[in-house]
């Protein structure tokens, strides 16, 4: 619990929520969560406001009419108001009628607590489309540092640690973690057995088991939120 607000839950049902509407096409029920502010990136389409953000989905339901989620939510607490929700699953549509044939989808939410409920900062949601999304010069540095990060990951993933702090939080798989320390224990194979033999101690988690990894790197947008990426 963050902030006296169970993220955890609270998120989960949100994400649920909102995935439904977009399936039931429930634009005024998602109205509500959306402000003039409010930024979204849609299959690599951009724009602001909660009726701009309407005719989008107005427009991807013409050639979607009928679609259903299927998905699954991790919540990541950015602070006592603010909230970070990844949305991962399939969608299918009338041109993907069997699941084994259903898009991959991702989304992720920012959610504020407000005086009167909740609204969406910012939204971002892939599919099909495949591109690299940076919608002005001021955030190319995002993609930038994007690109850098993951060629750290694969290459030498240790190189990594100076990006991360005592207060980062990560949410891997089902394992939630805080700190460089549990973070760099987590993504370093062998390390959590390293730590409980010499530490005398025993952790919630598990490291990865790989060696070596090889990222592909086929969609990616970039938002400003509060003054970060």
């Amino acid at each position: 619990m963050s902030g006296g607000v169970d993220w955890t839950k609270i998120g989960s049902q949100f994400a649920q929520h909102f995935i439904k509407c977009l399936d039931g096409k429930k634009y005024g029920e998602l109205s509500k969560f959306l402000g003039k502010g409010t930024i979204a990136s849609f299959e690599g389409n951009n724009c602001q406001g909660a009726e701009q953000i309407i005719k989008l989905l107005q427009a991807f339901n013409k050639s979607y009419p009928n679609t259903e989620h299927k998905v699954s939510v991790d919540v990541v607490p950015i602070s006592g108001d603010t909230a970070l929700l990844f949305i991962s699953g399939k969608r299918r549509d009338n041109k993907h009628r069997k699941i084994e044939e259903a898009v991959c989808v991702s989304s992720s939410i920012i959610l504020t607590k407000t005086k009167g409920g909740f609204s969406v900062t910012n939204w971002l949601y892939r599919g099909e489309k495949k591109s690299a999304n940076i919608p002005s010069k001021e955030l190319e540095i995002g993609g930038k540092l994007t690109e850098q990060f993951y060629k750290l990951y694969d290459e030498n993933m240790k190189q990594l640690r100076p990006v991360y702090n005592n207060d980062t939080r990560m949410k891997y798989e089902r394992d939630e973690l805080k700190g460089a320390d549990m973070i760099m224990c987590k993504l370093t194979p062998g390390a959590s057995d390293h730590v409980e033999e010499t530490k005398k101690v025993k952790l919630g988690f598990r490291s990865v088991r790989f060696k070596s990894v090889k990222h592909d790197l086929q969609q990616m947008d970039i938002h400003p939120i509060k003054n970060v990426l």
